[in-house]
């Protein structure tokens, strides 16, 4: 919902701005709406069907591995962790978000839990 109101807002601002004598015409002002719609429907149906794995918010979550929460990254790339719990849900999101496989998650999930 907010792709259409982004780009609903940008049609009123160029529609407000009326830079050419099209965007004064009711009709034409409805035909380019109805083609902003379907462009954007379109390019919402093209990225669920390239990114399946990725559900509605998850734009905004924080990336597994990302950097730590004072902005600084660790040497390896992925957040440091202090504790096992915090190592348990990375590896959990890893796994919901399909970057492990069930066996590497038990796997991983062992030798976590065994302080290998």
């Amino acid at each position: 919902m907010i792709a259409y109101g982004a780009v609903g807002l940008l049609l009123l601002l160029v529609i407000a701005w009326g830079r050419t004598p099209a965007f004064r015409q009711l009709a034409r002002i409805a035909l380019f709406a109805a083609l902003l719609a379907l462009g954007v429907t379109a390019l919402r149906h093209q990225t669920a069907a390239e990114f399946p794995a990725v559900r509605a918010g998850d734009a905004l979550a924080p990336l597994p591995g990302g950097p730590d929460a004072d902005g600084a990254e660790s040497s390896t790339g992925t957040a440091a962790s202090g504790s096992a719990v915090e190592d348990l849900e990375r590896l959990a999101l890893l796994h919901r978000g399909g970057q492990l496989t069930d066996a590497e998650f038990s796997a991983a999930k062992t030798r976590l839990m065994n302080g290998g």
